[in-house]
């Protein structure tokens, strides 16, 4: 059983040479407004409770007692909201590989949405031998792999180009990669998964879906 890492250049090269690609598209949450208006209350509202904190310390009083009970509940109201609150965000389709080749896998993002300032484009590589588990759950329409996992991922920068060398590269034992697809594909997918990998796909609640 071969468990050595393979490189980037050599990722790339191996792309035309799969013996079966599978091209689909994973559900991303994407915030759909500006993040400047709650991070801009986020910091003023900490920023008043800091200074009540360290006045109360330096004066050795309670400073949040000579506010009106308007004041203290408005004020602990936004401390506890402005942990929930924030843009709004709507699913969105990201495009996701995955590439068969004679006796490995791999999880390819070209460009996988993480948060404002994070993006990666991920390989995420499996042996079949390697592979110890694929779970498909129909309910929350999400797949599982689960094994040892060879994970190799590039940030993007700020001007949209990516980085030569990996921001994150490690072989991990009992590793996880997982996704949500659409419902549409999921069949289609795992008959390829069971097919190329010789492993039999765990589904769970696939009957409550369909009733």
């Amino acid at each position: 059983m071969s468990t050595a890492s393979i490189s980037y250049s050599s990722l790339r090269e191996a792309s035309n040479e799969a013996k079966y690609v599978i091209k689909t598209h994973e559900t991303v949450s994407m915030p759909t407004g500006s993040n400047q208006p709650f991070a801009t209350l986020r910091i003023v509202v900490w920023v008043i409770i800091a200074v009540i904190i360290l006045g109360s310390f330096v004066f050795g009083d309670n400073l949040l007692s000579e506010l009106s009970w308007t004041a203290r509940m408005i004020l602990i109201a936004l401390a506890i909201g402005i942990g929930f609150w924030g843009p709004k965000s709507e699913p969105t389709a990201s495009p996701l590989e995955i590439r068969f080749y004679n006796d490995y896998l791999v999880v390819f993002r070209e460009k996988r949405y993480y948060s404002r300032k994070v993006s990666r484009k991920e390989y995420n590589k499996f042996f079949y031998s390697d592979i110890s588990k694929i779970e498909y759950d129909y309910r929350i329409k999400r797949l599982d792999f689960i094994g040892k996992i060879d994970a190799m991922w590039f940030n993007y920068n700020k001007d949209g180009s990516v980085l030569q060398n990996p921001s994150y590269h490690r072989i991990v034992d009992g590793g996880i990669c997982y996704f949500y697809i659409n419902g549409n594909d999921a069949d289609t997918i795992l008959k390829c998964l069971e097919k190329y990998t010789a492993k039999q796909p765990i589904i769970q609640h696939k009957m409550e879906v369909s009733q």
